[in-house]
């Protein structure tokens, strides 16, 4: 729509606190001619450009700005689009010097045109375009579209999961990796709280207080077991955080869960098989030692220490000590074995003699 003023006015700056405000806005602003050519520019205009008035005045819009090659063509179509007496839809444009925004990234524009003219009829209309340093909102977008990325990617390895929850209305979000860790069909909805907390583990629901947790803002971090109908177990890490409203009540509370059955079962799996090597080796009746390169200490089993003739309660004796207890006979042979040991990755097998405690 025209924005009307006064014949004489049209080829001056603003005057007044108009001009006042124009000085001291961070927004460029600038003033063309029906044929596109800089007529007046406000101070932010002039610092961006770091040039004086003096030397802009008269040019065309189109070459004012040092846009990246990609964003060209963009700008030259809207100033043409002013040449021929049409205002131009909002642009963005990018500046091919790095800018003045934080950490030295480019900058970008939001460029808008405003027809000013006594009439909607007037041939000597001009233009006042306002340009808007849109740097930090362009900076978040592609950080945000960075972490969804990477959300993204972790949502695809099925382990991780993220949900929130209106804790005034009850009312939640989950997405499907939510669904899936709980056992819950996403296509009756987002389960209450309640039937949320009714699949954690007996052992663990008293412990989770989940409705006093999420009655206090701030950070919270849970490790905690799921059943589901089938009797499946599933074990979670939950992350997450309660916001508070303008009053300081908790109002929305979201976060992520990482699914650590894997690991846990992988856990004790280990733990099963470490039980049955002890087992074994108890009754295989096997002494086991370890060498430590570093300290040139050896560490026996209980069935070491009888063979090698060691004191109850010593946990580990230094290489000399050890050696004492070989064969006097047999002490070329163990060296010679624990040589080549060290220089190949292949097992070594020898027979040696030690002195036990009584002596034999």
């Amino acid at each position: 729509m025209p924005l009307p003023i006064g014949a004489e006015e049209s080829a001056a700056p603003p005057a007044g606190a108009l001009r006042a405000w124009a000085d001291c806005t961070r927004d460029l602003m600038l003033l063309a001619d029906a044929e596109g050519r800089l007529g007046w520019c406000n101070p932010a205009f002039e610092r961006l450009l770091a040039r004086p008035i003096g030397s802009l005045l008269g040019q065309p819009l189109a070459t004012l700005l040092p846009l990246t090659a990609a964003h060209q063509p963009r700008w030259q179509a809207a100033c043409e689009q002013l040449a021929r007496g049409e205002a131009f839809d909002e642009v963005e444009v990018e500046l091919e010097a790095p800018g003045e925004t934080a950490g030295g990234t480019s900058t970008w524009l939001r460029i808008a045109s405003h027809r000013l003219a006594v009439s909607a009829a007037d041939p000597d209309a001009r233009w006042l375009c306002l340009m808007t340093d849109v740097s930090e909102a362009r900076r978040l977008d592609r950080a945000a579209v960075k972490l969804g990325e990477m959300l993204s990617l972790g949502r695809s390895f099925g382990r991780l999961g993220a949900w929130e929850r209106d804790l005034r209305t009850g009312a939640g979000r989950w997405d499907p990796q939510v669904f899936r860790l709980y056992g819950f069909d996403p296509a009756h909805g987002v389960p209450t709280l309640d039937q949320a907390v009714s699949r954690i583990h007996p052992e663990e629901q008293a412990q989770f207080r989940y409705g006093l947790l999420n009655a206090l803002p701030g950070r919270y971090d849970r490790r905690y077991r799921l059943m589901h109908p089938d009797g499946s177990i599933r074990w979670l890490h939950s992350q997450w955080e309660v916001r508070a409203a303008p009053d300081g009540t908790p109002e929305r509370a979201f976060g992520i869960l990482l699914d650590d059955t894997a690991a846990y079962e992988l856990a004790q799996a280990l733990g099963s098989i470490s039980a049955q090597l002890k087992l074994a080796i108890e009754l295989g009746n096997i002494a086991i030692w370890r060498h430590d390169l570093q300290t040139n200490r050896i560490a026996c089993n209980e069935r070491a220490h009888r063979v090698v003739g060691l004191p109850e309660g010593t946990s580990s004796i230094s290489l000399a000590e050890f050696r004492a207890r070989v064969h006097p006979e047999d002490l070329v042979h163990q060296a010679a074995a624990a040589g080549l040991a060290l220089v190949s990755e292949q097992p070594t097998d020898i027979e040696i003699r030690f002195k036990g405690t009584d002596g034999r």
